[in-house]
């Protein structure tokens, strides 16, 4: 499992744990950690197109310019 993988199932089980709560504290940690993992694959996302820029330039151009339309 690449650690992208384990913060999406991280995040998505703190989040299934949230909604089943009744404590008030214990869900705003849970949705914590959840936007605390999704913060994480946000930068490892970017670091990733940040390599596959330096790998190949225009390729990553590409690819970023369609993901913006």
């Amino acid at each position: 499992m690449t650690k992208m993988q384990e913060l999406k199932e991280q995040a998505a089980r703190a989040e299934r744990l949230a909604k089943s709560m009744l404590d008030r504290v214990t869900v705003e940690r849970l949705l914590t950690f959840a936007a605390d993992c999704r913060k994480q694959l946000g930068v490892l996302s970017e670091h990733e197109r940040c390599i596959a820029a330096i790998k190949d330039p225009i390729d990553a151009k590409v690819t970023h310019d369609n993901d913006n339309h």
